[in-house]
């Protein structure tokens, strides 16, 4: 019998990719793909390998035992909805973090797709995507592990099309009416994104983080464990696709630089483009449709304790995208 898979608000870019990808990798023949909008103003149709696919209202959605659902919709409108397909036997691929409170779900993990990480994931119905910040860096530390780590601070620079579709649109907009003297005022940012960075990625919360921060600290905690002292800072920068850290970490152990970029050189998963090649470092631009996570500028610390800082870069429509397709398969 064919799997159903049910896609709750498909607006976001990422998940226009992941319907990209299940075309690309021929996952949508094998599937019933059905799509509903949680919001009166969602899109009536989504495309998919083609051809259209019609996006119903929430209320007709069907969801069965052994269906599953990608749930991309509004995380706190979204819970009890999610609560509810979970009861039914439904297999949930949380995507907007309806579900980051309940400690009981577990992350998706690059590092850890073994059978153990599957069989918890079906146990307990669901499984959740970090933060794409999370989600970036954790396969590049996954090589510092072993030399304990100390410390991690991240200053992230996220891309409009992390936001919405319709801040891409205003990014757009906005740069063009600049060079037309026209004044625009901001509708999805609090502030001008064109030729701007706004530090401001979620809701402030009482101690100043923003709750991206937040969520992109707590989830690298869960995955590298609470002894790392992580901070995590993030803002909004004028790019469309595309995110990167510039990233600094400091372990128990010695572990040059040239052992670090041998390591990674090593896997295909990564592109590592250093001072030692012709283009010396990767910006997001050149990223946009490549799988690859990009790290630049790798270089030893200046500090007594053994630290390496690097840069990296990757498209994070994509990364997203083929983390979820993941998730899918794990339940198919």
């Amino acid at each position: 019998m064919t799997k159903k898979l049910h896609i709750i608000d498909p607006i976001s870019p990422e998940i226009h990719e992941t319907l990209s990808q299940l075309d690309e990798s021929g996952m949508s023949d094998a599937l019933d793909i059905r799509a509903y909008n949680t919001l009166l103003t969602g899109p009536r149709g989504v495309t998919v390998g083609g051809e259209n696919l019609r996006v119903r209202d929430i209320v007709e959605a069907d969801i069965a035992e052994g269906d599953v659902v990608i749930f991309a919709g509004d995380a706190k409108k979204g819970a009890a909805h999610v609560e509810k397909w979970r009861k039914k036997g439904a297999h949930i691929v949380d995507v907007s973090g309806a579900l980051k409170t309940d400690i009981d779900v577990p992350l998706y993990n690059p590092l850890k797709k073994n059978s153990v990480a599957i069989e918890n994931a079906k146990k307990q119905k669901a499984i959740r995507l970090p933060a794409r910040g999370a989600l970036h860096l954790v396969p590049i530390l996954g090589y510092l592990q072993e030399k304990t780590l100390k410390t991690l601070n991240v200053s992230a620079m996220l891309p409009v099309s992390f936001h919405s579709a319709k801040a891409r649109d205003e990014l757009y907009s906005q740069t063009k009416n600049i060079f037309m003297n026209i004044d625009v005022r901001p509708q999805e940012f609090e502030k001008p994104i064109a030729f701007n960075l706004i530090p401001h990625v979620g809701t402030f919360m009482d101690d100043g983080q923003t709750e991206e921060e937040w969520t992109m600290r707590n989830d690298l905690r869960k995955i590298l464990g609470r002894q790392v002292e992580i901070v995590v800072n993030c803002a909004y920068a004028p790019v469309f696709v595309g995110q990167s850290l510039m990233v600094n970490t400091s372990f128990e152990q010695d572990f040059p630089a040239n052992d670090f970029r041998r390591e990674l050189t090593a896997n295909k998963r990564f592109g590592v483009i250093d001072l030692n090649s012709d283009i010396e470092y990767v910006t997001p631009h050149e990223t946009q449709g490549e799988d690859q996570i990009f790290i630049s500028r790798i270089r030893e610390d200046i500090r007594d304790d053994p630290a390496l800082s690097f840069w990296t870069t990757t498209d994070n429509l994509r990364l997203g995208a083929l983390a979820i397709t993941d998730c899918i398969k794990m339940f198919l």
